[in-house]
């Protein structure tokens, strides 16, 4: 059955599905990365930055990287919020894995 819906209605459908894409990014970088692991990395990158890259150890240069694969994940699931986000209409499906990294 198609159903006819006014503009104001399909205009609340589709800002229902933007919250629910923007809490499916949040639930799925809170799974990848807890807040504290989130703050500990920010803390992490931010002591590296006060020593200077110039004096990294061994040691510090590999806990960069790995601070960097904790970044760059949970800016892959922003990204592919941001692009489910312009898709009009937002797909429904959009909680499947092959929407997200």
């Amino acid at each position: 059955m198609v159903e006819d819906y006014t503009d104001e209605q399909l205009t609340l459908l589709q800002d229902n599905l933007l919250s629910q894409v923007k809490l499916e990014a949040q639930r799925r970088i809170i799974n990848f990365a807890p807040d504290w692991k989130q703050r500990n990395t920010a803390a992490g990158l931010a002591q590296l930055a006060v020593v200077g890259q110039a004096n990294w150890t061994e040691e510090q240069s590999k806990q960069y990287l790995s601070y960097i694969q904790v970044w760059n994940e949970i800016e892959a699931i922003r990204a592919a919020s941001n692009i489910l986000e312009a898709y009009s209409p937002i797909p429904e499906n959009f909680s499947e894995d092959s929407y997200w990294p």
